[in-house]
């Protein structure tokens, strides 16, 4: 079967969503499966919104044990800022509505 899996970051980043992500698509390789995942192009959630934090350095795609793996690159703005502020807000008060935000 062909999959395909979109998250914010993965591996080498070390957060729990992309080493979760990291370790079901490579259990799904090993099964026999084909799987993608789409992700951005930065190590860190922060680097969504902090400058100082450098993206875009990681190759654009490569496979990593067998997964394939499509990077897109990140644009910051303050757009970007105060949307993952808000993300941020909401988880640390967990409000409701928390997990719809960070999914969009």
């Amino acid at each position: 079967m062909r999959i395909l899996q979109v998250t914010p970051v993965y591996a080498p980043s070390f957060s729990g969503s992309a080493v979760l992500f990291q370790r079901l698509s490579e259990g799904m390789v090993k099964r026999g499966h084909e799987v993608t995942v789409a992700t951005a192009n930065a190590l860190d959630y922060r680097g969504f919104w902090e400058k100082s934090i450098p993206v875009n350095t990681l190759p654009h795609e490569e496979i990593l044990n067998g997964v394939r793996v499509k990077r897109l690159p990140v644009r910051r703005g303050d757009s970007s800022r105060n949307y993952w502020r808000l993300v941020h807000y909401f988880w640390k008060y967990r409000l409701p509505g928390s997990d719809w935000l960070r999914t969009w």
